[in-house]
């Protein structure tokens, strides 16, 4: 993904974040980074996206796969952060790029 479009990402995903109530209780990182997925129970069990932000109790990252749905269990790993966790989907948007913006809690590291 070129710089622009990095960039365009995550002032899509900050424009619809301010959009709706922030009940976010810890500051969050804006970063972009690569970031692997691992799906419990979908047919499609790897998946590959980038982290726009990160906190102490979730992360938003944006993907281009369409098979995320609410309440969905993940493994994830950032291996540039060195992070491995589990982690729920709690809220998808639909990005003008076309991409999902995906807000997920983490379960446990």
């Amino acid at each position: 993904m070129n710089r622009l479009m990095q960039e365009q990402n995550v002032e899509e995903i900050a424009n619809a974040a301010a959009d709706t109530d922030d009940r976010r209780t810890h500051d969050r990182l804006k970063l972009m980074k690569t970031m692997h997925i691992s799906c419990f129970d979908s047919a499609q069990t790897q998946d590959t996206a980038t982290v726009v932000d990160i906190s102490r109790e979730g992360l938003c990252f944006t993907v281009r796969s369409s098979h995320y749905y609410i309440g969905m269990e993940m493994r994830v790993t950032i291996p540039s952060l060195e992070f491995e966790g589990v982690c729920r989907v709690v809220r998808i948007e639909k990005l003008p790029s076309g991409c999902l913006g995906i807000g997920s809690l983490i379960l446990g590291w």
